[in-house]
């Protein structure tokens, strides 16, 4: 099912030929970049590992898309790319990390294709919505519209939100695990009382059913009482030019009960240069 969600939604067809860029031992390079194509009667072309040899591969192969996280699209731009960019390329898709606006900026504005935003997990097999391939719209800062699947926004009582109401996020559907063998007490929490897997991650839906995501809901920071989100954090560090990947988190702090803490993942040849 997964696998004809990522063809409907990319529009793949048998002329298609994907370039892996993430091991297929991840649910992200199984299902949609390796068995999506394959179910579409395509190609998938397989490089020994993510090298400089990207877009002279891609150009000799005539790959016309690929998948990848946003530590693999960072590393792709900074590989030199042909002048023309391939005229086989026709989108690029993002899994497993949120796509910051500045690298969606660049990867858009470099290769002048469309760029498909996500939203996906382990527990529902993969791709839980996405944004849909032309000549459908697009809207960027939202992970998609639901795909095979229930989405419901619930408040703390399990109640439902209205659109545009962030509560969190969870799922039904039949490609979303049935719950924890053998563990009754995780599946209580897990899961709502009609069925519904709590993902855990806090979000909205509009009117047209488009996703937007706020944060992870046990990730919020309480410094003093005063309520941090990691995510609005993570984007503004994403800003800097050398950050490729940036997560806030908490950590405890004697005063304050939890304080600010940062991981960042500079880009491709980067290192520190002060530490403070």
């Amino acid at each position: 099912m997964i696998p004809a969600n990522v063809c409907a939604t990319c529009k793949l067809t048998h002329n298609d030929r994907a370039m892996l860029t993430i091991p297929i031992f991840h649910i992200h390079g199984l299902l949609a970049s390796t068995l999506a194509p394959l179910d579409s009667g395509g190609t998938v072309i397989i490089p020994t590992r993510l090298s400089l040899s990207f877009w002279s591969d891609f150009t000799a192969y005539t790959a016309t898309w690929y998948t990848g996280t946003p530590t693999s699209h960072a590393l792709i731009l900074q590989l030199p790319h042909p002048t023309p960019i391939p005229p086989s390329l026709r989108f690029i898709r993002r899994g497993s990390g949120p796509l910051f606006p500045p690298l969606y900026q660049t990867l858009s504005t470099t290769f002048s294709v469309p760029i498909l935003n996500n939203y996906a997990m382990t527990e529902a097999s993969g791709q839980i919505a996405s944004n849909p391939l032309f000549p459908s719209p697009t809207n960027p800062p939202s992970v998609g519209i639901a795909t095979s699947l229930d989405i419901l926004i619930l408040d703390p009582q399990d109640r439902s939100l209205p659109p545009d109401t962030e509560g969190e996020i969870c799922i039904r559907g039949p490609s979303v695990m049935s719950g924890y063998p053998d563990n009754e007490a995780a599946n209580a929490v897990a899961f709502t009382p009609d069925g519904f897997f709590r993902t855990g991650d806090f979000g909205r839906c509009d009117g047209a059913g488009w996703v937007f995501l706020e944060g992870r809901g046990r990730e919020v920071i309480n410094k003093g009482g005063e309520k941090i989100s990691p995510a609005e954090l993570d984007d503004v560090l994403a800003w800097h030019p050398a950050v490729v990947e940036a997560a806030a988190f908490a950590v405890e702090d004697e005063l304050y009960g939890q304080d600010v803490g940062v991981a960042i993942g500079l880009g491709w040849r980067r290192g520190l240069v002060r530490w403070r």
